[in-house]
């Protein structure tokens, strides 16, 4: 299997003491590998979200 590279990026925001809003970018040149021959890999990906404390 040829060697490969990732990029992935992630940034927070502290919305207040108990919140923070987030967004994550995963595989952001959208690289072609695979981890095991045979299966496929992930695209690029984004998740946004907030994380709340209580």
């Amino acid at each position: 299997m040829p060697n490969y590279t990732l990029v992935n990026a992630q940034a927070t925001y502290q919305v207040s003491n108990n919140a923070e809003a987030y967004i994550r970018f995963e595989n952001v040149f959208d690289a072609d590998f695979q981890i095991s021959a045979g299966y496929a890999s992930a695209g690029r990906s984004a998740y946004v979200g907030l994380r709340a404390k209580f």
